[in-house]
């Protein structure tokens, strides 16, 4: 008798089981039990996410003399001109390197300047890496890259100068202009461009924002080449050739709203707040941004177009997540007791 009795034991566990994930697991995961939510504060970012080139103002250095270098100035440090950058000294090498050589021809005749004494005549930011596309990637250039010679461009990669002994004319450093840096980067046609032209932008690298502006946008078959630029410094503008860089086009504070929770009801955009007796009340919004999963709306009242106030969500209102067209339908206007 015991023997059977732990069987039903085990069949009755695991029922209850199998009925507690149905009823808590599988709604939660599901969001069925989520039908209102609390109303808060907060903040919406609208964003977007480029591959973008990088155009800076450079000037590459080459050595007066073979010689044995010391750097007198580190990565990355702001110089004036007639800033002295490297000494060189004691024995160098008779022949060029030829990865030197290569980026030299990349370069060509008039891309590179002599460091007479290891000084540099131009302001910026030193750097001790070059891939030979200097000149290629240069402000005054951009006009003239498309997409295709920009991604033809893919394959070479910064390299560190000479460190140790060099041959006289092998670059020895390089000098990016502060406070020009333009970013070049293309969209499908198929989207919706966020921006135009003139635009001001906080563009983000790594989670740090940089103020930039929208240069120009020009609309071809299929895509649209865009250029923004920026004057705030950041490292990777510095140094590498293609970042991912967002484009915040518009952030706002106010009452978040699930973007699933708004409707509109005769033409007004708004949605279903369940009150105290568990009615549902149409209360009319005023969007400030809208990401296309939140929404940043004002709280408590905004004006209409009308220049008449109009009573609107406020902190804490318990929300209709996923309201259906029969609980649009019979929810009442909450400002129609003003009229």
């Amino acid at each position: 008798m015991r023997k059977r009795r732990w069987p039903i034991l085990i069949i009755y566990v695991i029922a209850l089981a199998v009925c507690a994930v149905l009823i808590y697991v599988v709604p939660s995961v599901l969001g069925l039990f989520d039908a209102t939510y609390v109303a808060k504060h907060g903040s919406v970012v609208v964003s977007t996410s480029v591959e973008a080139y990088v155009f800076r103002n450079d000037k590459v250095y080459t050595a007066d003399v073979a010689g044995t270098i010391n750097r007198l100035v580190p990565e990355g440090k702001l110089v004036k001109g007639k800033s002295r950058i490297v000494e060189l000294s004691g024995n160098g090498r008779e022949g060029m390197e030829n990865k030197y050589e290569e980026i030299l021809d990349r370069l060509g005749p008039r891309g590179t300047t002599v460091a007479q004494n290891g000084v540099a005549d131009k302001s910026g930011y030193v750097s001790y890496q070059i891939d030979g596309l200097e000149n290629v990637f240069s402000v005054s250039n951009i006009d003239n890259v498309n997409r295709t010679t920009a991604e033809s461009m893919d394959g070479y990669h910064q390299m560190e100068v000479q460190s140790g002994r060099c041959a006289v004319g092998e670059p020895v450093f390089r000098i990016a202009g502060n406070g020009n840096w333009h970013l070049l980067f293309w969209f499908s046609n198929e989207e919706p461009l966020p921006f135009e032209e003139g635009d001001y932008v906080t563009l983000t690298i790594d989670g740090e924002r940089l103020d930039g502006r929208i240069v120009t946008v020009k609309v071809g078959n299929e895509i649209t080449r865009v250029e923004a630029s920026t004057n705030t410094f950041h490292t990777k503008l510095m140094n590498e050739r293609k970042i991912e860089v967002g484009i915040i086009t518009a952030e706002a504070d106010g009452i978040i709203l699930r973007s699933s929770s708004i409707v509109e009801k005769d033409g007004v955009k708004g949605v279903l707040v369940r009150d105290k007796v568990g009615d549902n009340q149409f209360k009319p919004i005023r969007i400030k941004a809208d990401n296309g999963k939140e929404a940043a709306v004002y709280s408590d009242f905004f004006m209409d177009d009308n220049m008449e106030f109009v009573e609107t969500v406020k902190t804490y209102d318990e929300v209709v997540s996923n309201p259906t067209e029969e609980d649009v339908a019979a929810a009442v206007n909450v400002n129609d007791k003003y009229k």
